[in-house]
Formats: structure tokens, sequence, C-alpha cells
């Protein structure tokens, strides 16, 4: 608030003196664009300046200001730097007056600045001064009109500079407005006496556009002749960087340059700038004297400093010169450029001067002689001098820039670890006695002299000088022995490292051979190297990586007795040692070829003083290619190679003798598919040997696929090459085989999750294991492949070899049978409601399609295509709207027989011709049967019903204990045999037996309605399993079958009858009669004429007899005997075949052909009649099939056709 107050106080008075609008615009004239500036922002390391030796009084004022800026360098002061926002928040609290109350200090009150609206100050009058605030202790008025209304300036308005634009004289003392801009209306700070500041006038010099360097001294500012508050950059940090300079102002007698440096606007004094310009040379100079005067630019109020001990006794860099009013100026410089480490501008009067030109930048080895000095410049004073040369005798200087001063030659290279020049005077390039060797440092604690004087330094070799060769040109004797000087290059006075002795080196002598061209193939062993003989440091290249590269040598030097060879590789000159080379050349063969022994030699080249290495183990048990053949001194020799090239893969020149060889030809390149044997061996080349080896056991490869893509011939011998696992191959003729494909028609099942199955037959790297996908169902199989000694089938899930094909398996992963189609003819079935409905014949669990067939029992199932897998018949069909197969003995074949007369009809015919039943149980009275179920009545009647309306059928003596099948209405149900327990049937229970529903559904019961003119499909071997251990009916099955289709009688009716009447195979007609009393057909007795029974005898021949036909109970045996002789059945087989025709011919085949038929004879009653029934038993029929039902129960597979009556 009391800035706010400061600022409309101003404002007041300025209003009061004249108009604003021309006050702003007579000043305008004189103001100096600067920005504007707010103390309280932005944070500077405080540093005061001395100006110039020649201040005047004010300015000596100015001094002392800025000499207490000095104190202050480490104190931080806070500014804000956004003077665009500080300039709008002055500008808005100065026109705006907040209705918010706030404390003012106790000199100045509300009355005192409304009185401020009024006042005139009439002598004010325009100036432009900057000043300093002389001390905290200073007043600084709002009002000239009030003298109560002031703030002293404390820490906030000190060590700062400000704009005077408006001055004025009130009781004889002079006051300045003082400002943050250059203006006496914004930024306005308020009234200061004159004597409390310290001031300059502020003028404008120009504003043209100048460059500078930064000496790196002072400081930058946000003003011109700035307080530590308006410090921005220390200067020291900013060395050598233009200075772009838009504004000159002349501050007292000091100038002051305006431009932008990182970014932000500063001023910067004169004094710590130098300007550029002038032509460009090059010198070296010296300053003569202490009192020479050095200028910051060349400008007429140009600063300056003299040169004092600071800056003489050195030489300088003089990179640009000028003439000015007919006199020459040098720019000097601690650096050689003329932006860099400039000093000034000094006349070149004042100078001591010598051209400076650079020589060269070769690399030279000179000895020091002892002499002299050496600096850090060419042509150096004693602030660059950085040795004495006597204690560095005969050191090595190794040279790297040679330069010029006048016609004085320098040299800089390094001494001591230092970059020093000396001059050509204090240097030789002559030492020791001539030779010429290679040699290697033998150790790491070799030292290495820098000369032979005694008291020479030295250095360690260490990692950096071992395992390197060098080159020795020169020898020396000293204290008895013999020092070697190596150096990196063939020179003693390029690259020299150092004396060694001769204990501590490895060297051979080194001599040039010729410099003739040679072409060698590099063999892919070994190094190249930078300098012949090598060590790890002159590494140039693995050979590895560029065997079977050309080498064109043009240089060859021996090396004790080694060859070695120098020529271009990649772009690089290298040495390589003649071992890992060879040469080409000889007439075109094309052989393959194996090395005998180890002992044989390989020569790198057929030339008379050729290297050479014996084959060892290195070379031999493989194959080599012979692409080269040449004769010497009447002995052939082959080129042997790893490639099937004369340029690649050499190895070298091999005499013919020591190599077992066959001729060597293609074949073709045409595509073939093989496949694996599972023998032999597998090798990268053809005729391969051991080291050739690729795969040694092919037997984990047996029957996979084998792509052929080039075929060759090794003399008479096939090979094949493919690849294999992503490795290039060759196989020997006898180790592959061809594939057959054929057509079949199979079903199979995967045997187990582990099975591989392969897209493409014969590649693994397709095949995928069946898991649980692919397991669990049937599969088409259209087409079989042979491949050696395996067959593999192709699945589909489709029956077809193109469409849903899964992939090729092995034969014996799969189990499989015949699948052929029997007829497409339409067929009604009727289901038992066992087993499993499948999407496909002989189905998987994933080929269900209902696996509860209970629920479909004896529904129809219309058959529209039947097919046989293997020796089992499966049918087609639709059940509950989905297509099916079911095997046949899930089925059964019905026929209905329909009759025109009722079930009651029926009773009422039946009852006629007196039915009989057997009852199964009695009743009793409960009354008298006590806990423990025994009798308790003297005599206990036994009744056939529950009650006492018919008569009883026997009786139970007192205590008599019987069994309690049931209770009912007071009555007890019991087991009851007596032979009395035949009766005369009910109507209800005759309607029971009678009606063909009640039995339609039962398991066992269904057999009543078994066509017996229809065999059961049943196999031989099934049929001998229900007849084993049956006597002389076991293993008959055949027959029984064979009489079933040739009388149209039931096989399995046929093995039931004749298990009852032979019991089971035992009697005596089933095991053959051979005498017996003749009989007539009714049975009688047949006598001669004495009237003696005739007694036959045909032994050792017999008679079977299996069915019991003609076997009249009270003539059995003879009967049986006499109607099997009458119609031949001299076997059991004949018995069973042609006794079939009897059991067909009264019943079945006189259209009573099931056991329903036979007992009721539904035709007959049709037609009226009762008659040719069976039996008189109403259970008859339903007991018969206990018997007939167990013995389907022991067959596997089977076909019932069932014969249903329907009633109307």
């Amino acid at each position: 608030m009391r800035k706010i107050a400061t600022i409309l106080v101003t404002l007041l008075i300025l209003s009061s003196v004249t108009p604003y609008g021309v006050l702003a615009e007579s000043l305008e004239a004189n103001d100096i664009a600067t920005p504007e500036f707010n103390p309280e922002n932005e944070q500077y390391v405080v540093e005061g300046k001395n100006a110039t030796d020649d201040l005047d009084e004010t300015e000596n004022s100015m001094k002392n200001i800025i000499d207490e800026d000095n104190n202050e360098k480490d104190q931080i002061v806070e500014i804000k730097t956004d003077k665009q926002i500080i300039s709008e928040e002055i500008k808005e609290k100065a026109f705006t007056l907040q209705a918010e109350s706030e404390e003012i200090e106790t000199n100045v009150n509300a009355k005192g600045i409304n009185e401020l609206k009024h006042m005139s100050i009439p002598n004010a009058t325009p100036t432009s001064r900057l000043g300093h605030i002389r001390n905290g202790n200073v007043k600084i008025y709002a009002s000239l009109e009030n003298d109560s209304s002031f703030e002293v300036a404390g820490s906030k308005y000190t060590n700062a500079v400000y704009y005077i634009k408006l001055q004025n004289t009130v009781n004889g003392n002079l006051y300045y407005l003082i400002s943050y801009n250059a203006s006496s209306t914004r930024g306005v700070v308020g009234w200061v006496k004159a004597t409390d500041l310290s001031t300059h006038p502020h003028v404008s010099v120009d504003k043209k556009a100048k460059d500078f360097y930064i000496k790196g001294t002072g400081n930058a500012y946000d003003t011109a002749w700035g307080g530590s508050k308006n410090l921005v950059y220390d200067l020291s940090n900013y060395k050598d960087q233009i200075f772009k300079v838009h504004l000159t102002e002349k501050v007292g007698n000091n100038v002051w340059y305006r431009g932008t440096l990182d970014g932000k606007t500063v001023w910067i004094h004169s004094s710590d700038l130098v300007s550029i310009g002038g032509s460009p040379t090059s010198r070296l100079g010296h300053i003569r004297n202490r009192n020479v005067k050095i200028f910051s630019s060349l400008e007429s109020d140009a600063s300056f400093e003299v040169a004092g001990a600071q800056y003489t006794n050195a030489v300088y860099y003089i990179k640009s010169q000028s003439e000015i009013n007919g006199k020459m100026y040098y720019l000097i410089s601690t650096r050689p450029s003329n932006s860099k480490g400039l000093v000034g501008w000094v006349q070149a009067s004042d100078l001591s001067t010598y051209s400076h030109t650079g020589v060269d930048k070769a690399s030279k080895t000179f000895y020091i002689k002892g002499n002299g000095k050496s600096y850090d410049k060419a042509w150096g004073g004693s602030k660059n001098l950085v040795h004495d040369l006597s204690k560095f005798k005969d050191h090595i200087f190794n040279v790297h820039l040679t330069e010029k001063v006048g016609n004085e030659i320098w040299y800089r290279g390094t001494l001591d670890g230092k970059t020093v020049w000396i001059h050509s005077s204090y240097l030789s390039s002559n030492i020791g006695n001539p030779t010429s060797r290679l040699g290697h440092i033998r150790n790491q604690n070799v030292k290495i002299y820098s000369s032979l004087a005694n008291n020479a330094s030295f250095e360690v070799a260490g990692s950096t000088y071992t395992d390197a060769v060098y080159y020795i040109k020169s020898q020396s004797e000293a204290n008895g022995n013999l020092y070697y000087l190596l150096s990196t290059s063939p020179s003693i006075s390029k690259g020299v490292v150092g004396w060694v002795q001769e204990s501590d080196l490895f060297t051979y002598s080194h001599v040039g051979v010729d410099k003739i061209s040679k072409t060698f193939y590099i063999k892919g062993a070994g190094n190249s190297y930078d300098k012949a003989w090598g060590g790890s440091q002159n590494i140039v290249y693995d050979l590895s990586e560029y065997k079977d590269h050309v080498f064109n040598v043009h240089l060859t030097e021996k090396v004790g007795n080694d060859i070695w060879y120098r020529g271009t590789l990649n772009g690089k000159t290298v040495w390589i040692h003649s071992s890992d080379l060879v040469s080409s050349g000889g007439s075109p063969t094309s052989r393959l070829g194996h090395i005998r022994n180890r002992n044989v030699k390989i020569y790198s080249s057929l030339e008379s003083n050729a290297s050479f290495e014996v084959a060892g183990a290195q070379y031999t048990n493989a194959v080599y290619y012979i692409k080269s053949q040449s004769s010497l001194n009447g002995q052939l020799y082959y080129l042997i190679s790893t490639s099937p090239s004369d340029t690649r893969g050499l190895v070298g020149w091999v005499q013919a003798s020591d190599l077992s060889t066959y001729s060597h030809v293609g074949v073709d390149r045409d595509a073939k598919t093989l496949y694996f044997k599972g023998t032999g061996k597998a090798y990268r080349k053809a005729w391969g040997g051991s080291k050739d080896l690729v795969y040694e056991d092919m037997s984990q490869y047996a029957y996979q696929e084998f792509k052929v893509n080039l075929t060759e011939k090794v003399g008479t011998n096939t090979w094949y090459r493919g690849v294999l696992n992503g490795k290039t191959i060759w196989l020997h003729s006898s180790y592959v085989t061809t594939k057959t494909e054929s057509r079949t028609s199979r079903l199979g099942h995967i045997r187990n999750r582990s099975v591989e199955i392969y897209p493409t037959i014969g590649d693994p790297s397709t095949a995928f294991i069946a898991g649980a996908q692919y397991t669990n169902a049937v599969y088409y199989i259209k087409k079989q492949a042979e491949i050696h000694d395996q067959i593999f089938y192709l699945i589909s899930t489709s029956p077809s070899s193109t469409k849903g094909t899964v992939g090729w398996v092995n034969a014996k992963d799969l189990s499989t049978y015949s699948h052929i189609t029997v007829d497409k003819k339409a067929k009604l079935f009727y289901i038992k409601g066992n087993g499993i409905a499948y999407s496909k014949a002989w189905g998987g669990a994933k080929d269900i399609v209902f696996e509860n067939m209970d629920i479909y029992k004896n529904e129809e199932f219309k058959v529209d295509l039947t097919e046989k897998v293997g020796n089992n018949t499966w049918y087609r069909g639709m059940l509950n709207g989905k297509r099916i197969w079911l095997h046949s003995s899930y089925v059964n074949v019905a026929r209905v027989s329909e009759y025109n007369l009722t079930l009651s009809e029926a009773v009422e015919m039946q009852m006629k011709a007196s039915p009989q039943t057997d009852m199964k149980y009695a009743w009793v009275s409960k009354e008298y049967i006590d806990k423990n179920n025994k009798v308790t009545a003297t005599n206990l009647n036994v009744r056939p019903e529950p009650n006492t309306k018919k008569d009883p059928i026997g009786s139970l003596p007192n205590g008599h204990v019987v069994k309690v099948l049931e209770e009912y209405n007071g009555w007890y149900a019991i087991e009851y045999s007596s032979n009395h327990q035949w009766r005369h049937a009910h109507p209800a229970d005759v309607m029971y037996y009678l009606n063909p529903l009640n039995f339609i559904n039962d398991d066992r019961q269904q057999f009543q309605f078994l066509d017996l003119s229809r065999n059961s499909s049943a196999s031989v071997t099934e049929l001998n399993k229900v007849l084993n251990n049956n006597g002389v009916l076991t293993g008959k099955g055949r027959y029984f079958i064979e009489a079933g289709n040739k009388y149209k009688i039931n096989d399995i009716y046929l093995v039931s009858h004749a298990k009852l009447e032979t019991g089971n195979g035992s009697s005596e007609l089933a095991n053959g009669i051979s005498k017996w009393t003749q009989r007539d057909s009714k049975g009688n007795i047949v006598r001669d004429a004495d009237g003696n029974p005739i007694i036959i005898d045909i032994s050792p021949k017999k008679v079977y007899n299996v069915y019991g036909i003609g076997a009249f109970d009270r003539c059995a045996r003879d009967c049986g005997a006499q109607r099997a002789y009458d119609n031949g059945w001299f076997s059991v087989e004949t018995a069973i075949v042609e006794g079939a025709q009897f059991i067909g011919n009264g019943y079945v085949n006189a259209g009573q052909n099931t056991l329903y038929k036979m007992r009721w004879n539904p035709g007959a009653m049709e037609k009226g009649n009762v008659t040719h029934q069976y039996a008189t038993d109403i259970g008859w029929a339903a007991k018969q099939t206990r018997t007939i039902y167990n013995l389907y129960q022991q067959l596997d597979s089977y076909t019932i056709h069932l014969d249903i009556p329907v009633y109307k």
C-alpha cells in the first residue's frame, strides 16, 4: 500500500508541473530504451567493479558505492525479472485506489495522501542521470511539499542503480526523482536529496551494431552502471563468447554496451570486452615493456590497461591486425585465435613479432642434446618455460607438429608427460649403429630407457608395450651390454619407443625378399597383422572371417626363416604368414579325396621354397574337393579344398600318391522326394569322413521325408544332397528309399495320445501329437503309403483322401479294419436299447450322438445305408432328427403280423380249448401260520386263490413249515410244488399271456416273437462259445449255422432245442446208438414172421438224433434211433443239419415261426379255429424264452428278427 501511495504522489506532482502529455513528450526525447526493472525479483551474486583511473569527484563517489557493493558480493538478493507483469501491476495500482484498509507507517497518514492530489512543483526540470543511493539511512520522499512523508532506503533500495529524469530545488537543496525505469512517470520510487546520491550523467552514444568478445572478467547487469541488485551474470563463465551490441551509452566518462547474452538483455562495461576486426595475419609477439598500453578496442575512446608484470615476458598469438591513424595495431591472444583467449589491441611498435607458419604434422623422432629449454608455446618467454633440457640429455622426443617462427624451426611433442615446444637447435636426429631386426619384449617387467645416459629415465613395459612387434634399426653398447632402439616404424626418427637391453627381447633378422606381385588365397586360419611377425596388439583381422578371400601380395619379407607377405585386405595393408595362405594354379579336374595318413605333407604352393605342414589329426578323416592338379618333377599333385572350388576353402597341394581319390561328377539338380531308411550316416559332403559327420545315427529319422536338391556320383556310387533339421547333408543312395502310394478303404482309431500325426508324410517338422484332440474318434482311411517296410495311413474325418484330411499315421499306431459298403437298401429295425449311437460307423467317444439308447428302446430305426467294418455290420439311419450309426447287435429286425380279431375274441376262443396253467404259488390263510411260519391247524387247506371260492388243491399238516412269499388281504402266498398244480386257466390269465404288449418290451420275453425262420447272424466262433462243454455238441457251431441257413431255422433255436433234448450233448441218442428194436412210424414194435421183435444192429456204425425227433415218451430210445436210421443220420453233424428239417416242418415253416405262434396259432384263430397249438400251458411260450434268451446273451454280436402279432 505504501508503494501505491508513493506512486500516486509522484503522479500528482508531475501533473501539477505541466500537462502529462506535454511532459511525457519532452522526456521521451531524452529517454534511453532500457528494460523495466523491479528489485524484488530473481537472485544474483553481488559483485562490484572499479571502472577507470580518471573519474572525477562524482565518479569517485560512484566508485565508493561500488566499493561498498564489493563488500556485499556474498549476499544473495531476491529480484523479480518478469518486468512486464510488474509494470502492469504498478500501472494498475497507480490508477486504481483499492477500498481495503492497510497499515501505513506513522509518518504517512490518510490526510496527507489526499492532499497530494492538489500539490504543484513549479520549479521541476528534466535531466538524465544514473544514480546509486549512498547508504541505508537515506530518506526517500513521496512529496517535496510534505517532508514528513518519507521512507528510509534501508537494504531495499541500496545497491541498485536508478534512472533520474526529473530534478527540483527546494529550500536551496537539489532533489532527484529516482525511478526503476528511464522515465519520470513509470517505475517512480521517490525524491532523494542529491547529496544522498552518487550520480553521473547518462547519455546515449549510438545504436550501431558492434561485435565484441567477452574477456571473462567483471559482470553483466540489467542496467548500465548496475549495482549488486542489477547483476545478471558473472562473466567468468562466458570467456571468449561473442557479444553482439545494439546500444552504446556513456555513464560519466565510462562506456557501457547493451546486447543479448544467454537469452537475456544485459549491459557490460567496455573494459570487460575486447573488439574484433581488422585483417587476418599470423605472427607471434612479445610485449616490449611494462608501460605498453593494451586497448579493449580501436575506437577513439576505448578503455585500456597497462601491461605491467602481468602481460610481459610471455609470447602471444597475433591473428588480426588493423591500421588506425597511420599506425599498425595487433590483436594479441593467449590462443591461436582471433576470437578466443583475446587480451587486447597493442600498437605494433610496442611489440617484438615474427611471422608464424605451420610446417607439417608429420610424426618425427629426435633426441634431446641437453642444452636449452622447452616451452608451452613456440618462441616462449620466461612465463612459458616448462623444462630445463639439461636434465633430458639423449632422451627421445617424439614430434607431432612442426612450425616456423620467423626463420626458426620449433617442434612440438611430449616430454615427461607434458606437451612442450623445443627449438630445432636443441635436438638431434642420429644415434647408435644401424641394424635390421624385429623384436618382441619378453615380459611386462622389461625397462624401456629414454636414453643410454647413466641417469636416463625409464618406464616399465607393462601391458602397453608387450604383445607387439617392434622395428630395430639401431643398436648400441653401454656398460658392456647391447641395447636395441625399438620403434613402431622402420626408422630411428619416427615412432621411436626407447632403448631396451638385448636380453629382454626376442629378436629375429628382418630382410626383404622381393616386391614381386603374387596371388594367394586365405585359408581362414590365423590372423593378419599391421607388421610382419606381429603380436596381439598388431592384429588387424581374424582371418576366419576372410576364408577364401583373394590376397594380392606386393611385398615379401623374411623374419628369421619365416616368410611373411604384405598385401591389402578389406581396405587395409596387412601382413600374413605364409602358412595361412595357399596358392592356386594347375589344370582343372574334378575328384574327391581323403588324406591317407597323418604324415602326409600339405604344401602352401608348388614353389621350390614353399612352406608345408604335416596333415596330423587336423586334416585326416575328412573328404576334400580336388578341382586343380599339377605335375612337378614327374609327380602329380592335387590342390585339396574344403569347398568345390580352386579358389575357396583351399588347404594346399598334396602328392596324388598320398591321397585316396575318386572321380566326382554331378548327375542332376532335379528335385526328388526320398525317405530315410533309418540306416547309415549323414555327412556334410558326399563320401564324407568322420570329421564330415552331421548325423551319426539315422535311426531316429526313419521314414522321414528327404527332399533332394542335388545328385552326384563319387566313383560309381550315387549320393544325394538335401536338408535335415536345417542342416545340409549328403546320404549314400543305399540309405534312402521311395514312397509307394495306393488306394484303400479302412476305418481306424488312434491307439493313444502319444501317436505322431504327419501333415506331410515323412516331415517331422510338421508333426504333432494326437493328444486328447485326435484320440477316441474313428477316421476314414482312403489312401495308404508304403515306405521301406512300413505302412502309413492318411486319416480323414470325411470318406475322402482330399477332404477333411488330418494327416499320415504309422499303421502300427492305429487300430484299423476294412471298410466296405454292403448296400443302400432301406431296412426297418427296432432299437434294442443297449449300446451307443455314433456319427460314424465304429465310432469312438468323440463320435457319440446318443450315449443312452435305453430311452429309444423298441423305437423304429429306418436304415438307408449298410456297411461292414471288418466282420461287423453297421446301419445308418435317422433317430430323433439326427443321422446315426448303430452296430447290428444294437437293433432288432422286427416284422408285424396283423390279425383280424380282437384279444377278447381270441381269449373267448382259447377258453373253449381248456387252457391250462401251473401255479407257481398257492394261498393259505394267515390265521393258521405262526411267527415261525409253522402251520397251527390240524390240516390247512391250500387254495389256488387268496379266497375260499375255489376248491383246495391240497393241504398241509400241523407243524409244517412254509416259505412265505408275500401277504395279501389276510392270506399268505407260499411256495407250493404239489403234483396237482395244473388247473384250468382263468380268462384273465389267458388274456395276460395272449396279449403281446405284456411282453414286447421285456428283454427276455420279447424272444416269444423271435422269428425262428431267420438266423441270428452269429459267427461260428460265437456259437462255439455257447456250445463249449456241451458233450458231442461242442465245437459244432458251423453245423447249426449250416442247418439254419439250409432249412430256414434260427440257429440259436436249434442250439437251444438240441441242448434241451440231449441234456447238453450227453444223451445216448446224441452220442450214437448201434443196436435197437425196430419201430414203425407210430412207435409200435415191428416183429418178424414168428412174432419176435426185430432187432437192428449196425455196429460199428451208429445213428444220432440230437433234436429228439420221433422219440416218443414210451419209446424214446428205440423210436429216436429208428427215426435217425430211417433218415440216414449216421453222424452228429448230419443229425444237426438234416434233423433241422423236421424242426422246421412241423411249425416254423408252416407259418408258426415264433414261440408265440406255436402256442397260440393266431392265424388259425383268425379263421375261427383253435388248432395246431404246441402246448395247452398258457405260460409255455413265456417259459421257453428263458433258455433261448440266455443263449443270446452269451453272444457278443447277433441280430434279432422279431415277428410281432397285432390284434384289432
